[in-house]
């Protein structure tokens, strides 16, 4: 018993520091939203930064639609412990900005990030941050062929829902 609670209290501690204290506790089945509240890399699983996500703040809100160029429409089920990317590929270009207003249903952490086709990579943010409310934009860093990518990271069948806009 005593080895027991010895792993899972530098599972805790491990996941804390890993975490950056960005991480923050959301249930299965609460009301309670989890947000990205500050910017995020995006990295692959060499630790190469692939994009950042900033979050829409008061001071960087989200623009105006008349502003936006091309809205593609998100809907995506994703199964328990699974990860996929859609099947729109773009040719992006480094520094191209992608809006995202992404919910996540039910309100639980999960990831959303990027796979480009070329390196076969995908990236995720980093320290594990997870989210269930993905308002903000993804400024890609170096050119490639881009997919929109989704984790879930539950025990339980979830669902992306929103919109991006290139």
């Amino acid at each position: 018993m005593k080895k027991i609670k010895a792993v899972l209290l530098c599972a805790v501690l491990v996941s804390v520091l890993l975490g950056n204290g960005q991480m923050a506790k959301a249930e299965i089945g609460t009301d309670e939203k989890l947000v990205v509240e500050e910017a995020i890399d995006f990295v692959d699983d060499e630790g190469n930064v692939m994009a950042t996500f900033i979050p829409y703040s008061e001071d960087d809100p989200a623009p105006d639609k008349s502003a936006r160029t091309t809205t593609h429409s998100v809907n995506f089920t994703v199964f328990a412990y699974e990860k996929c990317c859609s099947s729109r590929v773009f040719v992006l270009k480094d520094g191209h900005r992608i809006d995202l207003n992404i919910v996540i249903n039910p309100q639980v952490s999960s990831n959303i990030g990027l796979y480009n086709h070329v390196t076969g990579k995908y990236g995720w943010p980093a320290g594990g941050l997870s989210s269930s409310v993905w308002n903000g934009y993804i400024i890609v860093n170096g050119d490639g062929d881009y997919s929109l990518a989704f984790c879930n990271n539950t025990n339980i069948t979830t669902t992306y829902k929103g919109t991006y806009t290139l």
